[in-house]
């Protein structure tokens, strides 16, 4: 893997001061790309162990935030390989500091189907009721490959759960499912605690039931709470401790506090992350823009 620029001081690329990394090599070329000259995969210099052991060096100090990945692309196959053992590094010496990543992938149509051309024996089922904010067509790229299978339904429909996962007896389980926007959940707490809460309880059931080997909820930063706009020196870590503000939040954070529970008590394999908002093609506008 080569780089092409590293700034060890940055305070453009994510909250806080930051070390950030410019990784070499880009497949997208993305029309109005501000750094052109990183497409190319043989840009820059090497990334050495003298290179890793650099940016260690330069996160240790309290008022550096974290470390900003971009270039480039992190996310090409080669960049991964060279990436990855820099992070594991990272969050090994300094848990407490963020790593946020700039990508042009997007989920439905470069993560699943990506998935679905290296893993041809993969079996991939989505399960989505597809409310107001659903679309269908973000799926038309995986939609006729036979290792892909859509259901129209609601993770709050045991039964409905319990027969998809006798018939597809899968063995993991990743939990995107969510009403999200704030001011709905204002408007109408009811519907976000049945799906937020009651829905994850209904597939960690089914987990515990079919064997599942892992179970991974995608939750939201939201649970922290918010920060004062007239401290940019605060941040959230994985040691902040929850303070909801929203019906929305506080669902989110129950499911949360549900999965832990559901490890503690059964010993189902879990994980959670917990990100901050994604904005992209495939998003409902209220996600951007209030309606």
């Amino acid at each position: 893997m080569n780089y092409c620029e590293l700034k060890l001081n940055d305070v453009a690329n994510g909250p806080g001061v930051r070390v950030s990394l410019f990784v070499s090599g880009c497949t997208h070329r993305c029309k109005g790309c501000f750094n052109e000259i990183s497409w190319d995969f043989n840009a820059g210099e090497p990334f050495t162990c003298y290179t890793e052991n650099k940016i260690l060096e330069a996160l240790k100090p309290d008022y550096v935030t974290g470390l900003t990945l971009l270039g480039g692309e992190p996310f090409e196959y080669v960049n991964q390989q060279g990436l990855l053992p820099l992070l594991k590094e990272v969050k090994k010496r300094y848990p407490g500091k963020d790593i946020w990543c700039f990508t042009g992938y997007l989920f439905d149509k470069d993560i699943l189907g990506d998935m679905l051309g290296k893993y041809p024996d993969y079996r991939i089922i989505c399960l989505d009721c597809l409310t107001y904010a659903g679309n269908l067509s973000t799926l038309k790229s995986v939609m006729d490959n036979p290792n892909f299978r859509f259901v129209k339904e609601d993770i709050t429909n045991r039964e409905a759960v319990y027969k998809l996962f006798e018939e597809e007896k899968p063995d993991m389980v990743v939990n995107f499912a969510a009403e999200s926007h704030v001011d709905r959940s204002i408007e109408n707490p009811e519907v976000f605690l049945n799906t937020n809460i009651l829905g994850t309880a209904v597939l960690m059931d089914a987990c515990r039931k079919y064997g599942i080997k892992r179970y991974h909820q995608v939750s939201t930063d939201e649970v922290y709470g918010d920060l004062p706009l007239d401290r940019p020196d605060l941040f959230f870590t994985e040691e902040t401790p929850i303070h909801t503000s929203s019906p929305y939040s506080s669902s989110k954070a129950g499911a949360d506090l549900l999965v832990l529970a559901y490890h503690r008590t059964y010993g189902l394999r879990v994980s959670i992350s917990r990100c901050s908002n994604n904005y992209g093609p495939y998003h409902f506008p209220e996600k951007l823009i209030p309606l």
